[in-house]
């Protein structure tokens, strides 16, 4: 290294030896990261489950429903069905 050059460059002796500490501070600062993403996830994880039991229990209710009132009311059940099919038939040939 030239002297200009050297002298362009003051701390580079400095910041090298300073390097150490600032690795093992930034490795503890990821660390506390880490360990805040982990308890997050799994704070995330624990809400999704209780949202997918709820979702279940609710489609459980909603099918109990159906069901109560398909085996009340037949016909209309069938009629409600067809015209159902009939919609998605004729939605599905127009895209073609």
């Amino acid at each position: 290294m030239t002297t200009a050059h050297a002298s362009a460059h003051p701390n580079r002796a400095t910041n090298r030896r300073h390097r150490g500490g600032t690795n093992e501070g930034l490795s503890a600062i990821a660390e506390v990261v880490r360990a805040e993403v982990r308890r997050e996830l799994d704070h995330l994880r624990e809400r999704a489950g209780e949202i997918v039991e709820r979702g279940k229990s609710k489609a459980i209710e909603l099918k109990d429903g159906v069901a109560d009132r398909v085996s009340e009311r037949p016909m209309a059940a069938i009629l409600v069905a067809a015209g159902v099919g009939l919609l998605v038939g004729i939605m599905v040939g127009r895209r073609r």
